[in-house]
């Protein structure tokens, strides 16, 4: 990562975060993908990070929580694809502090996401640092 000195509290950081949920019926998993792409504002022009992450969640009942709908294709119990993607993108943001502790980007810390509040959970969403939610 390249170094430049930011003004501290001066610079307004854009995360667009995106959640993908894929299963592994074999072994009773459900990954969910999540996607930050860390920019700076005002028009999300200079991006400066990239970041992939998957969590990959063993489920006990998974034949009670994944279930085939009549299109054929496997639905995720609502309550509970909305905990994993809830944990994994708060595990993201851990781990993105973590990687941008002490460098230029160290003021760049992702808010607090209720992932509820995002209307369309494949699509993409921007998220800015006062934790205000954006369409893409």
């Amino acid at each position: 990562m390249a170094t430049r000195p930011l003004n501290p509290g001066s610079q307004i950081y854009n995360f667009e975060v995106t959640t993908e949920s894929s299963l592994q019926k074999d072994n009773h998993n459900i990954f969910i993908f999540v996607k930050v792409n860390l920019s700076e504002e005002p028009e999300r022009a200079i991006h400066l990070a990239s970041f992939i992450f998957v969590c990959i969640f063993e489920i006990e009942n998974y034949d009670e929580v994944v279930t085939l709908n009549d299109n054929g294709l496997y639905t995720i119990d609502y309550d509970l694809e909305m905990y994993l993607r809830s944990a994994s993108i708060s595990t993201s943001r851990g781990i993105i502090w973590c990687e941008l502790k002490g460098s230029y980007l160290h003021n760049a810390v992702m808010p607090v996401i209720d992932v509820r509040s995002l209307q369309n959970l494949t699509g993409r969403q921007i998220i800015n640092e006062k934790g205000e939610v954006f369409q893409k």
